[in-house]
Protein backbone atom coordinates (compact mmCIF):
# COMPACT_ATOMS: atom_id res chain seq x y z
CA UNK A 1 0.00 0.00 0.00
CA UNK A 2 2.88 2.32 0.81
CA UNK A 3 4.32 1.74 -2.64
CA UNK A 4 1.00 2.66 -4.25
CA UNK A 5 0.72 5.82 -2.14
CA UNK A 6 4.26 6.81 -3.08
CA UNK A 7 3.41 6.26 -6.73
CA UNK A 8 0.28 8.42 -6.47
CA UNK A 9 2.26 11.12 -4.67
CA UNK A 10 4.91 11.12 -7.41
CA UNK A 11 2.25 11.27 -10.14
CA UNK A 12 0.64 14.20 -8.35
CA UNK A 13 3.96 16.04 -8.07
CA UNK A 14 4.82 15.43 -11.71
CA UNK A 15 1.38 16.60 -12.84
CA UNK A 16 1.55 19.81 -10.81
CA UNK A 17 5.09 20.53 -12.02
CA UNK A 18 4.12 20.01 -15.66
CA UNK A 19 1.02 22.19 -15.23
CA UNK A 20 3.09 25.03 -13.81
CA UNK A 21 5.88 24.70 -16.38
CA UNK A 22 3.45 24.75 -19.30
CA UNK A 23 1.63 27.79 -17.88
CA UNK A 24 -1.74 26.29 -18.72
CA UNK A 25 -3.67 29.12 -17.03
CA UNK A 26 -2.76 32.79 -17.44
CA UNK A 27 -4.32 36.10 -16.54
CA UNK A 28 -4.77 38.51 -19.41
CA UNK A 29 -1.73 40.48 -18.27
CA UNK A 30 0.25 37.23 -18.25
CA UNK A 31 -0.87 36.64 -21.82
CA UNK A 32 0.21 40.17 -22.77
CA UNK A 33 3.68 39.47 -21.38
CA UNK A 34 3.99 36.43 -23.62
CA UNK A 35 2.54 38.39 -26.55
CA UNK A 36 5.11 41.15 -26.05
CA UNK A 37 7.99 38.64 -25.93
CA UNK A 38 6.90 36.56 -28.95
CA UNK A 39 4.27 38.46 -30.94
CA UNK A 40 4.69 36.41 -34.14
CA UNK A 41 4.23 33.10 -32.35
CA UNK A 42 1.30 34.27 -30.26
CA UNK A 43 -0.68 35.63 -33.21
CA UNK A 44 -0.32 32.80 -35.73
CA UNK A 45 -3.34 31.80 -37.78
CA UNK A 46 -4.08 28.15 -38.63
CA UNK A 47 -2.00 28.13 -41.83
CA UNK A 48 1.00 29.72 -40.09
CA UNK A 49 0.74 27.22 -37.26
CA UNK A 50 0.67 24.35 -39.74
CA UNK A 51 3.66 25.84 -41.57
CA UNK A 52 5.61 26.03 -38.30
CA UNK A 53 4.61 22.45 -37.49
CA UNK A 54 6.23 21.26 -40.73
CA UNK A 55 9.43 23.16 -39.92
CA UNK A 56 9.51 22.13 -36.26
CA UNK A 57 9.95 18.48 -37.25
CA UNK A 58 12.12 19.33 -40.25
CA UNK A 59 12.78 17.59 -43.53
CA UNK A 60 15.35 15.52 -45.36
CA UNK A 61 16.22 14.96 -49.00
CA UNK A 62 15.76 11.58 -50.63
CA UNK A 63 19.02 11.06 -52.47
CA UNK A 64 17.65 8.84 -55.24
CA UNK A 65 14.79 11.14 -56.26
CA UNK A 66 15.96 14.51 -54.96
CA UNK A 67 12.53 14.93 -53.35
CA UNK A 68 11.90 16.51 -49.96
CA UNK A 69 10.70 14.20 -47.20
CA UNK A 70 8.88 16.00 -44.37
CA UNK A 71 9.50 14.29 -41.06
CA UNK A 72 5.99 14.82 -39.73
CA UNK A 73 5.07 11.91 -41.99
CA UNK A 74 7.77 9.77 -40.38
CA UNK A 75 6.13 10.61 -37.05
CA UNK A 76 2.99 9.15 -38.58
CA UNK A 77 -0.56 8.89 -37.31
CA UNK A 78 -1.70 8.72 -33.69
CA UNK A 79 -1.14 4.95 -33.99
CA UNK A 80 2.54 5.70 -34.77
CA UNK A 81 2.20 4.33 -38.29
CA UNK A 82 4.46 6.36 -40.63
CA UNK A 83 3.42 7.37 -44.13
CA UNK A 84 5.51 5.45 -46.64
CA UNK A 85 6.51 7.26 -49.82
CA UNK A 86 3.96 9.76 -51.18
CA UNK A 87 6.55 12.56 -51.00
CA UNK A 88 5.09 14.32 -54.04
CA UNK A 89 1.63 14.89 -52.52
CA UNK A 90 3.14 15.73 -49.12
CA UNK A 91 5.36 18.39 -50.65
CA UNK A 92 2.39 19.77 -52.61
CA UNK A 93 0.53 20.19 -49.32
CA UNK A 94 3.50 22.10 -47.90
CA UNK A 95 3.65 24.37 -50.97
CA UNK A 96 -0.06 25.21 -50.70
CA UNK A 97 0.30 25.95 -46.97
CA UNK A 98 3.30 28.18 -47.76
CA UNK A 99 1.12 30.07 -50.24
CA UNK A 100 -1.52 30.60 -47.55
CA UNK A 101 1.13 32.00 -45.21
CA UNK A 102 2.43 34.44 -47.81
CA UNK A 103 -1.01 35.80 -48.65
CA UNK A 104 -2.00 35.92 -44.97
CA UNK A 105 -5.03 33.63 -45.05
CA UNK A 106 -6.20 30.25 -46.34
CA UNK A 107 -8.84 30.43 -49.05
CA UNK A 108 -8.78 27.01 -50.69
CA UNK A 109 -9.70 23.47 -49.76
CA UNK A 110 -6.94 20.90 -50.26
CA UNK A 111 -8.60 17.90 -51.88
CA UNK A 112 -6.53 14.74 -52.10
CA UNK A 113 -7.85 12.36 -54.72
CA UNK A 114 -6.62 8.91 -55.54
CA UNK A 115 -7.54 5.23 -55.52
CA UNK A 116 -8.80 3.51 -52.38
CA UNK A 117 -6.02 2.77 -49.91
CA UNK A 118 -3.52 5.37 -51.15
CA UNK A 119 -3.02 6.87 -47.65
CA UNK A 120 -5.05 10.04 -48.22
CA UNK A 121 -6.73 9.99 -44.81
CA UNK A 122 -3.53 8.78 -43.13
CA UNK A 123 -1.70 11.84 -44.48
CA UNK A 124 -4.26 14.15 -42.82
CA UNK A 125 -4.07 12.10 -39.60
CA UNK A 126 -0.28 12.47 -39.62
CA UNK A 127 -0.59 16.24 -39.92
CA UNK A 128 -3.08 16.28 -37.03
CA UNK A 129 -0.78 14.11 -34.90
CA UNK A 130 2.17 16.39 -35.60
CA UNK A 131 0.09 19.44 -34.62
CA UNK A 132 -0.79 17.72 -31.35
CA UNK A 133 2.86 16.96 -30.58
CA UNK A 134 3.95 20.46 -31.57
CA UNK A 135 1.30 22.07 -29.35
CA UNK A 136 2.88 20.28 -26.37
CA UNK A 137 6.15 22.16 -26.89
CA UNK A 138 7.03 25.71 -25.80
CA UNK A 139 7.23 26.91 -29.41
CA UNK A 140 3.86 25.37 -30.19
CA UNK A 141 1.94 26.92 -27.27
CA UNK A 142 -1.50 28.13 -28.34
CA UNK A 143 -4.17 29.86 -26.24
CA UNK A 144 -7.91 30.50 -25.99
CA UNK A 145 -9.89 32.23 -23.23
CA UNK A 146 -12.81 31.85 -20.82
CA UNK A 147 -14.97 34.41 -19.03
CA UNK A 148 -14.83 34.01 -15.23
CA UNK A 149 -17.46 35.38 -12.83
CA UNK A 150 -16.94 34.86 -9.07
CA UNK A 151 -19.55 33.77 -6.53
CA UNK A 152 -19.38 36.92 -4.34
CA UNK A 153 -22.90 38.36 -4.54
CA UNK A 154 -22.68 40.48 -1.42
CA UNK A 155 -22.81 43.73 -3.35
CA UNK A 156 -25.57 45.17 -5.46
CA UNK A 157 -25.50 46.24 -9.05
CA UNK A 158 -23.62 49.44 -9.72
CA UNK A 159 -25.41 52.69 -10.10
CA UNK A 160 -25.04 54.53 -13.39
CA UNK A 161 -21.87 56.55 -13.49
CA UNK A 162 -20.21 54.74 -10.56
CA UNK A 163 -17.36 52.26 -10.68
CA UNK A 164 -18.91 49.66 -8.39
CA UNK A 165 -19.59 46.01 -9.11
CA UNK A 166 -21.75 44.68 -11.93
CA UNK A 167 -24.23 42.82 -9.77
CA UNK A 168 -21.68 40.17 -8.94
CA UNK A 169 -18.32 41.28 -7.65
CA UNK A 170 -17.13 44.11 -5.49
CA UNK A 171 -13.69 45.09 -4.29
CA UNK A 172 -14.19 42.87 -1.24
CA UNK A 173 -11.30 41.66 0.88
CA UNK A 174 -11.80 38.14 -0.41
CA UNK A 175 -10.69 39.18 -3.88
CA UNK A 176 -8.40 42.14 -3.27
CA UNK A 177 -5.40 39.86 -2.82
CA UNK A 178 -5.97 38.01 -6.08
CA UNK A 179 -2.87 37.60 -8.22
CA UNK A 180 -2.71 40.62 -10.53
CA UNK A 181 -6.33 41.39 -9.49
CA UNK A 182 -7.46 38.79 -12.00
CA UNK A 183 -10.19 36.22 -11.52
CA UNK A 184 -8.23 33.81 -13.73
CA UNK A 185 -6.71 31.96 -10.78
CA UNK A 186 -9.83 31.63 -8.61
CA UNK A 187 -10.53 28.28 -6.99
CA UNK A 188 -13.36 26.44 -8.68
CA UNK A 189 -15.46 26.77 -5.50
CA UNK A 190 -15.36 30.56 -5.85
CA UNK A 191 -16.42 30.57 -9.51
CA UNK A 192 -20.14 31.01 -10.09
CA UNK A 193 -19.99 31.02 -13.86
CA UNK A 194 -17.39 30.09 -16.46
CA UNK A 195 -18.21 30.83 -20.10
CA UNK A 196 -15.75 29.26 -22.55
CA UNK A 197 -15.09 30.61 -26.00
CA UNK A 198 -16.44 27.85 -28.22
CA UNK A 199 -14.46 29.14 -31.22
CA UNK A 200 -11.16 29.10 -29.29
CA UNK A 201 -10.46 32.68 -30.41
CA UNK A 202 -7.03 34.11 -29.79
CA UNK A 203 -7.15 36.36 -26.68
CA UNK A 204 -5.40 39.07 -28.73
CA UNK A 205 -8.83 39.93 -30.17
CA UNK A 206 -9.89 41.20 -26.74
CA UNK A 207 -7.61 44.21 -27.29
CA UNK A 208 -9.68 46.91 -29.05
CA UNK A 209 -8.58 47.41 -32.66
CA UNK A 210 -6.76 50.77 -32.56
CA UNK A 211 -4.75 49.74 -29.49
CA UNK A 212 -4.19 46.25 -30.92
CA UNK A 213 -2.57 47.70 -34.03
CA UNK A 214 -0.38 50.04 -31.97
CA UNK A 215 0.84 47.30 -29.63
CA UNK A 216 1.43 44.74 -32.36
CA UNK A 217 3.26 47.23 -34.55
CA UNK A 218 5.53 48.14 -31.64
CA UNK A 219 6.22 44.57 -30.52
CA UNK A 220 6.59 43.09 -34.00
CA UNK A 221 9.04 45.87 -34.92
CA UNK A 222 11.15 45.04 -31.86
CA UNK A 223 11.01 41.31 -32.65
CA UNK A 224 11.93 41.77 -36.32
CA UNK A 225 14.45 44.56 -35.75
CA UNK A 226 12.75 46.97 -38.16
CA UNK A 227 11.00 50.34 -37.96
CA UNK A 228 7.37 50.34 -36.80
CA UNK A 229 6.30 51.90 -40.09
CA UNK A 230 7.74 48.91 -41.97
CA UNK A 231 5.79 46.30 -40.00
CA UNK A 232 3.19 44.37 -41.98
CA UNK A 233 0.44 43.31 -39.62
CA UNK A 234 -1.38 40.18 -40.86
CA UNK A 235 -4.84 40.88 -42.25
CA UNK A 236 -6.59 38.55 -39.80
CA UNK A 237 -5.29 40.58 -36.83
CA UNK A 238 -6.88 43.76 -38.16
CA UNK A 239 -10.38 42.28 -38.10
CA UNK A 240 -12.87 42.19 -35.21
CA UNK A 241 -12.11 38.53 -34.51
CA UNK A 242 -14.52 37.81 -31.64
CA UNK A 243 -17.67 35.71 -31.98
CA UNK A 244 -21.02 37.42 -31.47
CA UNK A 245 -21.39 35.95 -27.97
CA UNK A 246 -17.96 37.08 -26.81
CA UNK A 247 -18.43 40.51 -28.37
CA UNK A 248 -21.73 40.99 -26.51
CA UNK A 249 -20.20 39.91 -23.19
CA UNK A 250 -17.27 42.26 -23.78
CA UNK A 251 -19.49 45.23 -24.70
CA UNK A 252 -21.89 44.70 -21.79
CA UNK A 253 -19.06 44.43 -19.28
CA UNK A 254 -17.36 47.50 -20.72
CA UNK A 255 -20.59 49.48 -20.42
CA UNK A 256 -21.15 48.23 -16.87
CA UNK A 257 -17.64 49.31 -15.88
CA UNK A 258 -17.97 52.73 -17.56
CA UNK A 259 -15.32 51.90 -20.14
CA UNK A 260 -12.77 50.57 -17.61
CA UNK A 261 -11.09 47.97 -19.83
CA UNK A 262 -8.84 46.76 -17.01
CA UNK A 263 -11.86 45.68 -14.97
CA UNK A 264 -13.34 43.88 -17.96
CA UNK A 265 -10.13 41.95 -18.56
CA UNK A 266 -10.05 40.78 -14.93
CA UNK A 267 -12.82 38.40 -15.98
CA UNK A 268 -10.64 36.84 -18.69
CA UNK A 269 -8.92 33.55 -18.00
CA UNK A 270 -6.43 32.67 -20.72
CA UNK A 271 -6.08 28.93 -21.15
CA UNK A 272 -3.53 26.95 -23.12
CA UNK A 273 -5.02 24.18 -25.25
CA UNK A 274 -3.60 21.24 -27.13
CA UNK A 275 -4.67 19.99 -30.54
CA UNK A 276 -6.30 16.58 -30.43
CA UNK A 277 -8.08 14.51 -33.06
CA UNK A 278 -9.46 12.16 -30.41
CA UNK A 279 -11.05 14.95 -28.37
CA UNK A 280 -11.81 17.15 -31.40
CA UNK A 281 -9.82 20.14 -30.27
CA UNK A 282 -8.70 22.11 -33.32
CA UNK A 283 -8.93 18.92 -35.39
CA UNK A 284 -12.16 17.40 -36.67
CA UNK A 285 -13.54 15.17 -39.39
CA UNK A 286 -16.78 15.37 -41.35
CA UNK A 287 -17.90 11.87 -42.29
CA UNK A 288 -19.89 11.27 -45.50
CA UNK A 289 -23.09 10.42 -43.61
CA UNK A 290 -23.07 13.62 -41.53
CA UNK A 291 -25.77 16.08 -42.59
CA UNK A 292 -24.89 19.16 -40.52
CA UNK A 293 -21.38 20.58 -40.12
CA UNK A 294 -22.27 23.40 -37.71
CA UNK A 295 -25.35 24.37 -35.74
CA UNK A 296 -26.49 26.51 -32.81
CA UNK A 297 -28.56 25.77 -29.74
CA UNK A 298 -29.92 28.27 -27.25
CA UNK A 299 -28.67 27.90 -23.69
CA UNK A 300 -31.43 28.28 -21.10
CA UNK A 301 -31.01 25.72 -18.32
CA UNK A 302 -27.22 25.85 -18.25
CA UNK A 303 -25.86 26.49 -14.73
CA UNK A 304 -23.18 28.88 -15.99
CA UNK A 305 -25.81 30.99 -17.75
CA UNK A 306 -28.16 31.01 -14.75
CA UNK A 307 -25.37 32.33 -12.50
CA UNK A 308 -24.31 35.19 -14.74
CA UNK A 309 -24.49 38.74 -13.35
CA UNK A 310 -27.64 40.77 -14.08
CA UNK A 311 -25.80 43.03 -16.51
CA UNK A 312 -25.50 40.05 -18.90
CA UNK A 313 -29.07 38.80 -18.54
CA UNK A 314 -30.16 40.70 -21.65
CA UNK A 315 -27.95 38.53 -23.87
CA UNK A 316 -29.59 35.59 -25.63
CA UNK A 317 -26.91 32.95 -25.28
CA UNK A 318 -26.43 30.47 -28.10
CA UNK A 319 -23.76 27.80 -28.31
CA UNK A 320 -22.29 26.78 -31.64
CA UNK A 321 -21.37 23.13 -32.15
CA UNK A 322 -20.31 20.75 -34.88
CA UNK A 323 -17.12 19.81 -36.76
CA UNK A 324 -16.65 23.32 -38.18
CA UNK A 325 -16.59 24.79 -34.68
CA UNK A 326 -14.40 22.03 -33.21
CA UNK A 327 -11.84 22.48 -35.98
CA UNK A 328 -11.51 26.24 -35.63
CA UNK A 329 -7.87 27.41 -35.41
CA UNK A 330 -6.82 24.05 -36.79
CA UNK A 331 -7.70 21.63 -39.58
CA UNK A 332 -10.93 20.07 -40.81
CA UNK A 333 -11.07 16.98 -43.00
CA UNK A 334 -14.04 16.09 -45.19
CA UNK A 335 -13.62 12.33 -45.45
CA UNK A 336 -14.84 10.92 -48.80
CA UNK A 337 -16.36 14.33 -49.37
CA UNK A 338 -17.89 13.66 -52.77
CA UNK A 339 -20.01 10.81 -51.42
CA UNK A 340 -22.17 13.52 -49.83
CA UNK A 341 -24.95 15.28 -51.74
CA UNK A 342 -23.59 18.47 -53.27
CA UNK A 343 -26.09 20.58 -51.29
CA UNK A 344 -24.45 19.36 -48.07
CA UNK A 345 -21.19 21.16 -48.83
CA UNK A 346 -22.23 23.93 -51.21
CA UNK A 347 -21.76 26.42 -48.36
CA UNK A 348 -18.02 25.84 -48.71
CA UNK A 349 -18.01 28.01 -51.82
CA UNK A 350 -18.22 31.04 -49.56
CA UNK A 351 -16.95 29.61 -46.26
CA UNK A 352 -13.56 28.52 -47.61
CA UNK A 353 -12.99 31.84 -49.36
CA UNK A 354 -14.34 34.22 -46.69
CA UNK A 355 -13.45 32.33 -43.52
CA UNK A 356 -16.98 32.61 -42.11
CA UNK A 357 -20.08 30.44 -41.85
CA UNK A 358 -23.63 31.72 -41.47
CA UNK A 359 -25.52 30.28 -38.49
CA UNK A 360 -29.15 31.03 -37.52
CA UNK A 361 -28.30 33.82 -35.06
CA UNK A 362 -24.71 34.72 -35.86
CA UNK A 363 -21.82 34.53 -38.28
CA UNK A 364 -19.13 32.09 -37.23
CA UNK A 365 -15.57 33.50 -37.51
CA UNK A 366 -13.43 30.65 -38.82
CA UNK A 367 -9.70 30.13 -39.07
CA UNK A 368 -9.35 26.67 -40.60
CA UNK A 369 -7.19 24.86 -43.13
CA UNK A 370 -9.66 22.66 -45.00
CA UNK A 371 -8.74 19.19 -46.26
CA UNK A 372 -10.85 16.68 -48.16
CA UNK A 373 -10.37 13.19 -49.55
CA UNK A 374 -12.14 11.43 -52.39
CA UNK A 375 -11.64 8.56 -54.77
CA UNK A 376 -11.28 8.98 -58.51
CA UNK A 377 -14.67 7.57 -59.46
CA UNK A 378 -16.53 10.20 -57.43
CA UNK A 379 -14.22 12.98 -58.64
CA UNK A 380 -14.85 12.02 -62.27
CA UNK A 381 -18.60 12.24 -61.66
CA UNK A 382 -18.20 15.56 -59.80
CA UNK A 383 -16.41 17.10 -62.78
CA UNK A 384 -19.52 16.62 -64.91
CA UNK A 385 -21.86 18.77 -62.77
CA UNK A 386 -22.56 22.41 -63.75
CA UNK A 387 -21.22 23.75 -60.44
CA UNK A 388 -17.81 22.13 -60.84
CA UNK A 389 -16.22 25.28 -62.29
CA UNK A 390 -17.20 27.24 -59.17
CA UNK A 391 -15.81 24.57 -56.87
CA UNK A 392 -12.63 24.16 -58.92
CA UNK A 393 -11.55 27.71 -58.13
CA UNK A 394 -11.89 26.98 -54.40
CA UNK A 395 -10.22 23.55 -54.50
CA UNK A 396 -6.56 22.63 -54.74
CA UNK A 397 -6.56 19.16 -56.30
CA UNK A 398 -3.69 16.96 -55.11
CA UNK A 399 -3.11 13.52 -56.61
CA UNK A 400 -2.33 10.65 -54.21
CA UNK A 401 -1.42 7.59 -56.31
CA UNK A 402 -0.37 4.10 -55.27
CA UNK A 403 3.33 3.43 -54.72
CA UNK A 404 5.27 2.13 -57.71
CA UNK A 405 8.37 0.77 -55.97
CA UNK A 406 8.27 -2.66 -54.23
CA UNK A 407 10.88 -1.60 -51.66
CA UNK A 408 8.58 1.20 -50.48
CA UNK A 409 5.44 -0.92 -50.74
CA UNK A 410 7.00 -3.49 -48.38
CA UNK A 411 7.45 -0.85 -45.68
CA UNK A 412 3.67 -0.41 -45.49
CA UNK A 413 3.37 -3.90 -44.03
CA UNK A 414 6.16 -3.74 -41.44
CA UNK A 415 3.70 -3.84 -38.52
CA UNK A 416 1.73 -6.67 -40.16
CA UNK A 417 4.86 -8.75 -40.69
CA UNK A 418 5.82 -8.35 -37.02
CA UNK A 419 2.37 -9.54 -36.02
CA UNK A 420 2.37 -12.48 -38.45
CA UNK A 421 5.79 -13.67 -37.31
CA UNK A 422 4.42 -14.30 -33.81
CA UNK A 423 2.33 -17.20 -35.16
CA UNK A 424 4.20 -18.44 -38.21
CA UNK A 425 7.68 -18.11 -39.68
CA UNK A 426 7.97 -16.12 -42.89
CA UNK A 427 10.21 -17.39 -45.66
CA UNK A 428 12.72 -15.01 -47.30
CA UNK A 429 11.47 -12.95 -50.26
CA UNK A 430 7.79 -13.67 -49.49
CA UNK A 431 6.79 -10.06 -48.93
CA UNK A 432 9.22 -8.84 -51.59
CA UNK A 433 7.54 -10.95 -54.31
CA UNK A 434 4.04 -9.97 -53.20
CA UNK A 435 4.98 -6.28 -53.38
CA UNK A 436 6.59 -6.80 -56.78
CA UNK A 437 3.32 -8.25 -58.09
CA UNK A 438 1.30 -5.42 -56.54
CA UNK A 439 3.39 -2.63 -58.06
CA UNK A 440 3.44 -4.26 -61.51
CA UNK A 441 -0.37 -4.17 -61.55
CA UNK A 442 -0.18 -0.36 -61.18
CA UNK A 443 2.14 0.41 -64.08
CA UNK A 444 1.21 1.88 -67.46
CA UNK A 445 2.83 1.08 -70.77
CA UNK A 446 5.11 3.89 -72.02
CA UNK A 447 3.73 5.69 -75.04
CA UNK A 448 6.60 5.87 -77.57
CA UNK A 449 5.04 8.92 -79.24
CA UNK A 450 5.67 10.88 -76.03
CA UNK A 451 9.45 10.60 -76.55
CA UNK A 452 12.07 11.58 -79.09
CA UNK A 453 12.03 9.31 -82.15
CA UNK A 454 15.49 7.90 -81.39
CA UNK A 455 14.20 6.40 -78.11
CA UNK A 456 10.90 4.94 -79.30
CA UNK A 457 12.16 1.48 -80.23
CA UNK A 458 13.98 1.25 -76.91
CA UNK A 459 10.92 2.25 -74.87
CA UNK A 460 8.68 -0.20 -76.71
CA UNK A 461 10.80 -2.97 -75.09
CA UNK A 462 10.40 -1.61 -71.54
CA UNK A 463 8.30 -4.36 -69.93
CA UNK A 464 6.72 -4.10 -66.41
CA UNK A 465 9.56 -5.95 -64.65
CA UNK A 466 12.21 -3.74 -66.25
CA UNK A 467 10.20 -0.61 -65.49
CA UNK A 468 10.09 -1.60 -61.81
CA UNK A 469 13.87 -2.08 -61.85
CA UNK A 470 14.26 1.35 -63.44
CA UNK A 471 12.14 2.96 -60.71
CA UNK A 472 14.15 1.12 -58.05
CA UNK A 473 17.48 2.17 -59.55
CA UNK A 474 18.51 -1.44 -60.22
CA UNK A 475 20.54 -2.86 -63.17
CA UNK A 476 18.46 -3.60 -66.26
CA UNK A 477 20.59 -6.37 -67.79
CA UNK A 478 20.26 -8.87 -69.37
CA UNK A 479 17.16 -7.37 -71.04
CA UNK A 480 19.03 -4.19 -71.98
CA UNK A 481 22.64 -3.63 -72.98
CA UNK A 482 24.79 -1.21 -70.91
CA UNK A 483 24.37 1.59 -73.47
CA UNK A 484 20.58 1.07 -73.56
CA UNK A 485 20.46 1.00 -69.78
CA UNK A 486 22.29 4.33 -69.63
CA UNK A 487 19.82 5.84 -72.09
CA UNK A 488 16.85 4.62 -70.03
CA UNK A 489 18.30 6.10 -66.86
CA UNK A 490 18.72 9.42 -68.69
CA UNK A 491 15.02 9.22 -69.52
CA UNK A 492 13.95 8.10 -66.07
CA UNK A 493 12.51 11.47 -65.00
CA UNK A 494 10.55 11.68 -68.24
CA UNK A 495 9.25 8.13 -67.83
CA UNK A 496 8.16 8.85 -64.26
CA UNK A 497 6.43 12.06 -65.34
CA UNK A 498 4.78 10.75 -68.51
CA UNK A 499 1.44 10.04 -66.85
CA UNK A 500 1.56 12.52 -63.96
CA UNK A 501 -0.76 15.20 -65.35
CA UNK A 502 -3.37 13.05 -67.03
CA UNK A 503 -6.66 11.63 -65.76
CA UNK A 504 -5.50 8.01 -66.05
CA UNK A 505 -2.21 8.63 -64.23
CA UNK A 506 0.20 5.87 -63.30
CA UNK A 507 -0.74 4.54 -59.87
CA UNK A 508 -4.46 5.25 -60.28
CA UNK A 509 -5.28 1.61 -60.99
CA UNK A 510 -3.90 -1.60 -59.57
CA UNK A 511 -3.94 -3.73 -56.44
CA UNK A 512 -4.72 -1.73 -53.30
CA UNK A 513 -2.56 -2.05 -50.16
CA UNK A 514 -5.76 -3.18 -48.43
CA UNK A 515 -5.99 -6.14 -50.81
CA UNK A 516 -2.29 -6.93 -50.38
CA UNK A 517 -2.69 -6.88 -46.60
CA UNK A 518 -5.68 -9.21 -46.90
CA UNK A 519 -3.66 -11.62 -49.07
CA UNK A 520 -0.89 -11.67 -46.46
CA UNK A 521 -3.24 -12.64 -43.66
CA UNK A 522 -5.11 -15.23 -45.72
CA UNK A 523 -1.84 -16.82 -46.83
CA UNK A 524 -0.70 -16.96 -43.22
CA UNK A 525 -3.79 -19.05 -42.41
CA UNK A 526 -3.14 -21.50 -45.27
CA UNK A 527 -2.97 -24.90 -43.55
CA UNK A 528 -1.09 -26.47 -46.46
CA UNK A 529 2.06 -24.54 -45.51
CA UNK A 530 3.89 -24.65 -42.18
CA UNK A 531 5.51 -21.31 -42.94
CA UNK A 532 4.36 -18.25 -44.82
CA UNK A 533 6.06 -18.85 -48.16
CA UNK A 534 5.89 -17.35 -51.66
CA UNK A 535 3.92 -20.45 -52.71
CA UNK A 536 1.17 -19.63 -50.19
CA UNK A 537 1.12 -16.08 -51.55
CA UNK A 538 0.88 -17.28 -55.16
CA UNK A 539 -2.08 -19.53 -54.28
CA UNK A 540 -3.94 -16.54 -52.86
CA UNK A 541 -3.05 -14.43 -55.90
CA UNK A 542 -4.36 -17.14 -58.22
CA UNK A 543 -7.69 -17.00 -56.39
CA UNK A 544 -7.80 -13.22 -56.51
CA UNK A 545 -7.17 -12.80 -60.25
CA UNK A 546 -10.10 -15.09 -61.04
CA UNK A 547 -12.53 -12.65 -59.40
CA UNK A 548 -12.70 -10.05 -62.18
CA UNK A 549 -16.12 -8.75 -61.13
CA UNK A 550 -14.86 -7.48 -57.76
CA UNK A 551 -11.58 -5.77 -58.59
CA UNK A 552 -11.53 -2.93 -61.11
CA UNK A 553 -7.87 -3.38 -62.06
CA UNK A 554 -8.61 -6.94 -63.24
CA UNK A 555 -11.05 -5.53 -65.79
CA UNK A 556 -8.47 -3.36 -67.58
CA UNK A 557 -7.69 -4.34 -71.15
CA UNK A 558 -4.09 -5.61 -71.55
CA UNK A 559 -1.73 -3.25 -73.37
CA UNK A 560 1.36 -5.05 -74.54
CA UNK A 561 2.76 -6.78 -71.46
CA UNK A 562 0.98 -4.38 -69.10
CA UNK A 563 -2.33 -4.86 -67.21
CA UNK A 564 -1.87 -8.63 -67.07
CA UNK A 565 -2.05 -9.56 -63.34
CA UNK A 566 -2.17 -13.30 -64.05
CA UNK A 567 1.03 -13.13 -66.11
CA UNK A 568 2.70 -11.13 -63.34
CA UNK A 569 2.27 -14.10 -60.99
CA UNK A 570 4.33 -16.20 -63.40
CA UNK A 571 7.00 -13.47 -63.56
CA UNK A 572 7.21 -13.39 -59.75
CA UNK A 573 7.59 -17.17 -59.56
Amino acid sequence: MTEVNDLLHQLNQDSRTQFQERQVILSFSGFLNRLRDRPSHMTRNAAEYLYDTFHHFGSSEISQDGQTRWKIFDLGTHKNVPIVGSEAVQDEIYKVITGFVRQGYSNKLLMMHGPNGSAKTSIVESIAHAMQKYSETDDGAVYRFNWIFPTDKSLTAKAAGSHGPIGFVGESAGYSALKEESFAFLDEAKIASKIPSEYKENPVYLIPLPHRETLLRKWLAAEQGIAEADVEIPQNLMMAGLSKRNQLIFENLLAAYDGDLGKVLRHVQVERFYYSKQYRVGVSTVEPQMAIDAYEKQLTMDKNIANLPPVLHNISFHEAEGPLIEANRGILEFSDMLKRPIEAFKYLLSTVEKGTANLPSSTAPLDIVFFATTNEKHLDAFKTIPDFASFRSRFELLTAPYLLRPSLEAQIYDQDVKSLRKNKAIAPHTLELLCLWATMTRLKQPNPDYYDTKYRALLSRLDPRSKIKLYEGEPLHPVFKPQEEAQLYELRKEIEGEYQNVVAYEGRFGASPREIRSILYRAQQNKNHDTLTPMAIFEELERLVKDRTVYEFLQLEPRGKYHQPHEFIAICR
